[in-house]
């Protein structure tokens, strides 16, 4: 272009200078010109800007582009690539993903092979599946592993299957999960000190079904860990430590050492997908286990991480886990609104089936209608998946309805059978369904040695049970504890913390509860000022938790108020029952938390 022409263009500011070139003004300009350049003329246009870039050291993505639209379809396949794993090592999967289907569409014209569109197929697997779009990510895997099968090279063959089971499990197809996951291991024990023999003890110990024996799935996650540490592979390891770890957890062991290593590991050596798959299952796992202030953090660091390395299926893990704490802790709207914001958008089933779990649990206790025939297709879903972790939360749920509704008749023969045939494993899990059956009158055979609070629970020591749910930080289970008493002052106490938790279909019932036990005058709800209270305080209370707050002993809350200390040791106490706390210093915390303008 003449000189006098580009001054013209600068004048009319359809072009704008800026360090020695020249741009467009606007993105739309840009786009008007280029559609009015007739193609022949945009091509040669294309080809001059791809030599000019070139030597002027442009990246990939911009060069792909002017290779694509010149037609050289060896340039685009070369810069393509290059681009796609730029944009991988920078966390841009999305990009990343876009130059991985550019190359895809030139390697068949190129005649370039179908090693190499078996490689850049898995590679698309793989991207896809840290976004959560595993029907996209199945897809790719599909037709590689056509590929893989015709080629033959065992050791390829084994990366796709790898990606196989991960994608079948991911949508939840319990049967042929496992079959991949057989073949692989089959495919891999004729070399067994390997790396890929030791991937294919991890996947296989990772989702083998309710037949295989935890023994067995405990010596595979433990070879596959020695394996992977003798040959260095540390993402083997990261990816096994964890299975080992949930393993013991299901046997009613401790395992979140072996998770909290799993993550140190990952982080060390620059695995950034196992990374964000530990953080989600230490945070699901130590919350299951209701350590949820311990692992408070988890969520934190797990969310900035999985941000941060734009790995948006581990980030809709935690955010299900995330669902079930805020539930826990007596916010079953604020469960809702983030689990709700998650379904609405294209996930992958294994991610619905768990966000089922918190979002369906609150809908129950908050009595919104319609849940039932929901719980049932959420069943049918973690049913698909074929593990009891999404399995077991369902049921449980059924049963909260079953109870509050009065109606023994919607806890069926599916829920029985699941429990009866879960016996020894998921302990945690198991428990809480067995605390919800006994509510209803259903539990025939208790767990054994089932863990606190529910072990209280089934042992009808509702006081102690109560005392064990605050202890941990749940209100609404220390509520639901209380209720299940036939003493009326315990279903007064339930019946308070009910009515500040704005929890009205349980209170309904301890209501019903106590005018079956001979109370006349029962309270309908809380007072104006306790309604009005972020938290469900009265304004005494409120006024005892700013002293809280402050870190004044009981003590010196009866000389500031001028109080009893029985009085003031009642409302401390209940300011702790309310916010689902069982000391001071938390209790302070989560009214900043949970109400930063009281």
């Amino acid at each position: 272009m003449a000189a006098s022409t580009v001054d013209e263009c600068a004048v009319a500011g359809t072009l704008v200078a800026a360090e020695g070139r020249y741009g467009f003004a606007h993105e739309l300009i840009r786009l008007a010109v280029e559609q009015d350049v007739a193609s022949y003329q945009a091509a040669e246009l294309h080809r001059m800007a791809l030599t000019v870039l070139a030597r002027e050291g442009a990246n990939h993505a911009e060069l792909a582009h002017h290779a694509e639209q010149a037609g050289d379809l060896a340039a685009t396949l070369e810069h393509a690539r290059a681009a796609a794993d730029e944009a991988a090592r920078l966390h841009s999967h999305r990009e990343a993903i876009a130059q991985c289907r550019r190359a895809l569409q030139v390697v068949q014209p190129l005649g370039a092979g179908d090693e190499l569109r078996a490689e850049l197929l898995d590679q698309l697997t793989r991207l896809h599946g840290l976004m959560d779009r595993w029907e996209l990510a199945e897809e790719a895997n599909r037709e590689a592993l056509v590929i893989r099968r015709r080629l033959g090279d065992p050791a390829q063959l084994s990366v796709t299957l790898r990606h196989r089971v991960l994608c079948l499990w991911r949508l939840c197809r319990a049967d042929a999960t496992a079959a991949a996951a057989r073949e692989l291991l089959d495919l891999t024990d004729r070399c067994s000190d390997t790396v890929e023999h030791a991937w294919a003890l991890a996947y296989h110990c990772c989702v083998a079904g309710p037949e295989a024996m935890l023994e067995t799935r405990l010596r595979e996650a433990d070879e596959a860990i020695r394996l992977g540490e003798a040959h260095g592979d540390r993402e083997v390891v990261a990816h096994a430590l964890q299975t080992r770890g949930t393993l013991l957890i299901m046997r009613g062991e401790d395992g979140l050492e072996d998770i909290r290593r799993a993550l140190r590991v990952a982080q060390d050596s620059g695995n950034d997908a196992q990374a964000a798959r530990a953080c989600a299952n230490l945070y699901e796992l130590a919350t299951a286990q209701l350590l949820h202030e311990e692992y408070d953090w988890v969520w934190d660091e797990g969310m900035r991480w999985c941000d941060d390395h734009e790995m948006r299926t581990w980030t809709l893990c935690l955010s299900a886990v995330r669902a079930q704490v805020l539930m826990r802790r007596g916010s079953p709207g604020a469960a809702i609104e983030l689990a709700a914001r998650a379904l609405e958008q294209a996930i992958s089933q294994v991610n619905r089936a768990h966000l089922h779990i918190p979002f369906l649990t609150s809908k129950v206790r908050r009595g919104d209608p319609g849940v039932h025939p929901a719980l049932l297709a959420a069943r049918s879903l973690a049913a698909d998946s074929g593990d009891a972790c999404w399995q077991l939360p369902i049921e449980t749920a059924i049963c909260e309805l079953a109870w509050l509704a009065d109606d023994a008749a919607l806890v069926d023969a599916e829920v029985l059978r699941l429990y009866a045939s879960t016996a020894g494993t998921e302990p945690w899990l198991r428990a809480a369904l067995a605390a919800a059956l006994a509510r209803v009158g259903r539990l025939t055979t208790p767990p054994a040695d089932p863990p606190s609070p529910y072990a209280e629970e089934i042992a009808g020591d509702h006081r102690a049970a109560a005392a064990a749910w605050r202890k941990r930080g749940c209100p609404y289970e220390a509520a639901v504890a209380l209720a299940c008493s036939a003493d009326p002052a315990l279903l007064e106490e339930s019946l308070g913390v009910l009515l500040a938790l704005g929890a009205e279909p349980a209170a309904t019932k301890v209501r019903r509860l106590l005018r079956d036990a001979g109370v006349s005058r029962v309270a309908r709800g809380p007072r104006s000022t306790t309604k009005a209270h972020p938290l469900g305080l009265t304004a005494r209370e409120a006024d005892v938790l700013t002293h809280l707050a402050a870190g004044l002993t009981n003590a010196q809350i009866v000389e500031r108020l001028v109080l009893s200390p029985r009085t003031v040791d009642h409302h401390v106490s209940s300011v702790l029952a309310k916010l689902g706390v069982g000391n001071r210093a938390d209790a302070a915390r989560r009214a900043a938390e949970l109400a930063p303008a009281t």
